[in-house]
């Protein structure tokens, strides 16, 4: 009786593996419910019992198990809407417009051959209509007489720069406003420059000095020599101090 059920259980256990077998021998989908897939709403989704491996659902053999409803296979991963193909296509064609535009730009600002920008930039040479009453700006070609603003040559725009400096610096002594650029508080009395740059400038000086001190150097600004003494200044700054104490009297 013992030899029956034995002969039985091994027939079971060798119907299962071979079952088991040939489910592992079908492609089968690693992710199946990945994004992308379709499915069918009125199509119930049927669960069977253990008999398949549920990753084989939504495989694309599924259609060919047997009792099992028709699941076509997930479209590709590249699939894009309408709307996406649109954007990739003007985004290629404004590629195209500015590779075009490009060759006709003139020469590069980088690599072999470049030309210095200048500094200040031009005016477009067809400016819209502005408010109402007003008159659109005059545009000069570059390097013209006529033009008070754009110049040719880095020379030339460094001059530029350097003057209007000089005027920006003259209207805020005038105005006793602090001289720095970017700085907008009243000057301090009897100074060109705000309170809070006198304490900048004061607190750097003295790190330099102190510096130039170190380095057995002349603590004077814009002097390197070497001082006559350490912590002292070079015998040509007392010279020039002397000479103008000697003057003052």
């Amino acid at each position: 009786m013992s030899y029956n059920n034995d002969e039985q259980a091994r027939r079971a256990q060798a119907a299962q593996n071979a079952q088991w077998a040939s489910n592992s021998r079908q492609p089968q989908n690693p992710t199946p419910y990945q994004t992308g897939t379709f499915s069918n709403p009125n199509e119930p989704i049927i669960h069977t019992p253990g008999t398949v491996p549920m990753n084989l659902l939504n495989s694309p053999s599924s259609h060919s198990i047997p009792g099992l409803p028709h699941n076509p296979a997930p479209l590709p991963m590249t699939y894009q809407n309408p709307t996406r193909q649109q954007d990739l296509r003007r985004q290629v064609l404004e590629r195209e417009t500015y590779n075009q535009e490009a060759s006709s730009r003139g020469p590069p600002d980088v690599g072999y051959g470049a030309q210095p920008r200048s500094y200040y930039g031009q005016a477009p040479q067809n400016p819209g209509p502005g408010p109402s009453g007003s008159q659109a700006a005059k545009t000069y070609p570059v390097g013209s007489m006529s033009n008070p603003i754009i110049h040719e040559g880095p020379t030339a725009s460094m001059e530029q720069q350097l003057e209007m400096r000089k005027k920006s610096r003259e209207e805020r002594r005038a105005n006793r406003i602090c001289t720095q650029a970017t700085c907008r508080n009243p000057a301090a009395p009897g100074k060109t420059t705000c309170e809070e740059h006198l304490e900048a400038n004061r607190q750097r000086g003295g790190a330099l000095r102190a510096r130039k001190r170190a380095e057995g150097k002349c603590y004077r600004t814009g002097c390197n020599e070497p001082a006559v003494t350490p912590g002292e200044k070079c015998q040509k700054c007392i010279d020039v101090a002397h000479a103008r104490y000697e003057a003052r009297k």
